[in-house]
């Protein structure tokens, strides 16, 4: 196309224009010559987003740090979604993955100044393109679905993310940016990307992996997505006058009156009944940060998880720590840095953690923001390599048990066990669900000192 139907230069004309994407794939927009002269065109591999600046759209993806329609001042992005399995707060539709935004410069950000760094220059205004997730399918024939979201960052948004960004050149000015780490910051990362090149830093002889800014899936679903479905109101944690600087400390400073106490105690204190069920602790740890349950804003946005966590007497936790059931399917057609998992670890977890003394007495001893240490990782991958390798070969039925890592293991949470939650695996039928765990020796052996 020469002349493409649509105006550059217009933000209504292009919006209008991405929309003929809805309820079709790329593949019904190119030419089979096009087709054929793909290089990179092998199921989950390949950049969709530049394959449709360049097919549909008639421009030229490339690294220049304008946004992709300079003269709307409006940047085009897509990103993966999947359908919840379950509609959770009226969402229906997540982002499987982080949305990658530009490429960090080290050499050029320590320089930069908020009000004008060239992240904000590129992606201050974006048009979202939501295609379905298939790990099996080719990019180019994935299903565009929803209407276009056309993106600009929220207000109440904009601290969190001006924290972040701070952080993130901060570590960089140290010398530090081979440091980097999704559980830096909350919802704005820097991302590994391109072919994972050792690049120069300006304030360090140590390589640094290359990297994007990016937000972080949770984000996406929370802020983006949320904006075309109809979901419950989300609660803002932080009050008028409280600084997302100061995050974690103001929320571990809200239950720090309540340290060392008997949960009976802290219950009547917060004129809360004590449930019976196994969620109790969860259910209580709720009440005593002072919002509800799955709907705390700050916490659904950056994806970070509440757990808690309860020592019995002997000095170890009681269970295991879980994460969310994978995807046999999905899990193969994954790599080690975009993983499900390796999101999830890479972002902070909030221990809420309890003991409980040889009566059966049950303390709340204290709450504690966390991150896996670098180097866990190692093991955290070994063990998620192993779990793809084996669903490869037919063995997703025996996957790592427990004694395979001292970090972590895949088993069945309890309600994934039934026979209505059995899933598809490439070889082996139908078999349940599965999640990956921190082994509760491991935890013990980075909370104990907590108590």
């Amino acid at each position: 196309m020469t002349n493409p139907p649509y105006d550059k230069t217009s933000i209504a004309s292009i919006v209008d224009y991405a929309k003929g994407l809805t309820g079709k794939t790329l593949r019904d927009f190119m030419l089979s010559d096009e087709i054929a002269g793909l290089t990179q065109n092998v199921k989950n591999k390949g950049d969709l987003g530049n394959l449709v600046e360049r097919f549909y759209f008639d421009i030229n993806p490339g690294n220049s740090p304008k946004p992709d329609f300079p003269d709307a001042g409006l940047e085009l992005k897509t990103a993966a979604v999947e359908r919840y399995v379950k509609p959770r707060n009226g969402l229906i539709f997540h982002s499987k993955d982080r949305l990658k935004l530009s490429r960090i410069n080290y050499g050029k950000v320590g320089n930069e100044v908020w009000d004008a760094n060239s992240l904000f220059q590129k992606c201050e205004r974006i048009l979202l393109l939501m295609s379905l997730y298939d790990g099996e399918l080719e990019v180019i024939d994935r299903l565009f679905i929803l209407n276009p979201i056309l993106w600009e960052l929220p207000d109440k948004d904009l601290e969190f993310i001006k924290a972040d960004w701070e952080i993130i050149q901060q570590k960089i000015e140290n010398g530090l940016a081979h440091e980097l780490s999704g559980s830096d910051t909350k919802y704005l990362e820097a991302c590994t990307s391109g072919k994972g090149d050792m690049l120069k830093q300006p304030f360090s002889d140590e390589l640094a992996i290359e990297r994007s800014f990016a937000f972080k899936s949770s984000y996406v679903t929370n802020s983006f997505l949320a904006s075309i479905q109809h979901v419950e109101e989300l609660e803002p944690v932080l009050k008028d006058g409280e600084s997302p600087k100061d995050f974690e400390a103001i929320i571990t400073s809200r239950v720090s009156n309540y340290k060392n106490q008997p949960i009976n105690g802290i219950a009547r204190s917060i004129s809360y009944e004590l449930s019976a069920s196994k969620q109790r602790l969860a259910l209580l740890s709720y009440k005593m940060l002072g919002i509800k349950s799955g709907k705390a804003e700050e916490f659904v946005k950056s994806g970070i998880e509440i757990k808690t966590v309860n020592f019995g007497p002997s000095g170890t936790p009681v269970q295991d720590t879980s994460f969310p059931a994978f995807s046999y399917m999905d899990t193969v057609n994954e790599e080690w840095e975009d993983s499900t998992f390796k999101q999830k670890i890479d972002t902070k977890i909030l221990f809420m953690i309890y003991e409980t003394d040889a009566n059966g007495l049950v303390y709340f001893r204290t709450a504690h923001f966390w991150s896996m240490p670098k180097a866990d990782f190692i093991e955290a991958e070994r063990v998620w390599q192993e779990t793809k390798q084996r669903i490869i070969e037919g063995r997703a039925n025996d996957l790592p048990k427990k004694g395979f890592s001292e970090v972590a293991h895949v088993r069945n949470h309890g309600a994934t066990s039934r026979l209505e939650h059995q899933i598809d695996t490439p070889l082996n039928g139908k078999l349940p669900a599965m999640c990956f765990w921190l082994n509760s020796q491991y935890v013990k052996k980075q909370l104990g000192h907590l108590l």
